[in-house]
């Protein structure tokens, strides 16, 4: 979810000015975790290395989601499903 939400703008500081409608269409996100978004985006404030950060941190979550989905197209056809069971684990430990 929280991937999703952060390569859903072109930066980082825009994530903070999303329409609750443009929220709920986010993958993964829904209505309870954009309440929480909404909660966030009125306190959220940013300092001036966001412009330097910002592509960044939205560059390694795409990858991320990438990998994401490299991994579950390897484990449906893998005959370990074990190592799906450690990575999902570590997955929803990292709150991904």
């Amino acid at each position: 979810m929280v991937l999703n939400f952060l390569v859903s703008a072109q930066s980082l500081a825009q994530l903070a000015r999303l329409r609750p409608s443009s929220l709920v269409k986010i993958p993964a996100v829904g209505r309870k975790y954009a309440s929480v978004i909404e909660q966030w985006q009125k306190r959220a404030h940013f300092s001036e290395e966001v412009k330097w950060v910002s592509e960044m941190i939205q560059e390694d979550a795409q990858r991320c989601l990438e990998l994401d989905e490299k991994i579950k197209e390897v484990a449906k056809d893998s005959e370990n499903r074990q190592a799906l069971i450690v990575y999902s684990w570590v997955r929803n430990d990292l709150h991904c």
